[in-house]
């Protein structure tokens, strides 16, 4: 059985620097949120484009998973689109599969900045498996991009 979740928030960078950190996720996560990845290695292709599989390790908190082996599967510039499956690491203990999709566009309305919506789906290891709180990741995300945008905002000259 499918389950998933979806989370969206407004960041302050516009839409093209976000997309642009979010293809170059491998690199930028572990810079801009320090307290949530350990290292992070990309082990085939350039981190960057489809096929590209990435590891990423963090620090453990409260059992949670800590190594997570995902395979970038679509990188659609003209919809600003990013999708990669979990395919390894110990939070597969939890899930048989485990998708996201994440999205940016412009910000509708008064000034600049983006929106940054991401999905993931998922389908349980188990039918009697306990799952991660869906809010625990939710939140976990929340601050990523959060934590990607004032990082971003640091970096970029005005």
């Amino acid at each position: 059985m499918a389950f998933n979740f979806e989370v969206e928030t407004e960041v302050k960078s516009n839409a093209e620097t976000v997309w642009s950190a979010l293809k170059q996720h491998a690199t930028i996560f572990p810079k801009a949120a320090p307290d949530k990845y350990d290292s992070v290695e990309v082990l085939e292709g350039d981190g960057l484009s489809v096929g590209s599989v990435v590891l990423f390790k963090k620090a453990e908190t409260n059992g949670d998973a800590t190594i997570m082996k995902q395979r970038i599967e679509l990188v659609d510039e003209a919809k600003k689109t990013l999708i990669y499956n979990v395919i390894g690491g110990d939070i597969m203990k939890y899930y048989k599969s485990y998708k996201s999709i994440t999205s940016v566009s412009d910000k509708q309305g008064d000034g600049d900045g983006a929106l940054v919506k991401c999905r993931v789906e998922f389908e349980k290891a188990g039918v009697e498996q306990q799952v991660p709180d869906p809010q625990l990741l939710k939140t976990f995300i929340l601050q990523l991009f959060h934590q990607m945008d004032a990082y971003l905002l640091n970096i970029t000259p005005n």
